[in-house]
């Protein structure tokens, strides 16, 4: 790929590729008029050809902006898909965390353990299983769950 094509050239084309308009598509961008005239003759100049034509007092696309208009919108699409999966996975739960430890332990260390590991906000929930839990829990299928929200009774996954 050329160097000189940005993520702004496919941007700037596609609207005015959408609104058959340079005035239009600045408006629409909220840019000025002339900045969308200079992007577009950057594109042109990179990729070697004209993407759009006169016609009358108006624009309309070329034979290789029909073309390119294709490669663009992927691109784009593509890169808005990314962005949204980025954001979902920071909004995602992590790893669950499970704790096998004794009655003491479960009473005294762990506590200000899962405090810090909960702090750190990693979206992860922490199961502790006692001796006497996990003697619960197999016979009715639960666990102990504690997450940022509080402790809780659930079935075991």
């Amino acid at each position: 790929m050329d160097s000189r094509i940005k993520f702004r050239h496919l941007q700037t084309f596609i609207e005015v590729a959408r609104q058959k308009s340079v005035g239009r598509a600045a408006n629409v961008l909220a840019i000025t008029q002339p900045a969308v005239t200079r992007t577009i003759r950057e594109l042109e100049e990179a990729l070697g050809v004209d993407l759009f034509e006169k016609d009358g007092r108006g624009i309309r696309i070329s034979r290789f902006g029909e073309v390119f208009l294709r490669h663009a919108g992927e691109s784009v699409a593509a890169v808005q898909r990314g962005v949204d999966s980025i954001s979902l996975a920071r909004k995602s739960l992590g790893p669950p965390l499970r704790i096998g430890a004794l009655p003491t332990a479960s009473s005294t260390v762990l506590p200000d353990a899962v405090h810090a590991f909960l702090a750190a906000d990693t979206g992860s929930s922490v199961t502790i299983v006692s001796v006497k839990i996990a003697c619960f829990s197999m016979r009715s299928g639960s666990a102990i769950s504690i997450s940022s929200s509080g402790v809780s009774l659930r079935p075991s996954a």
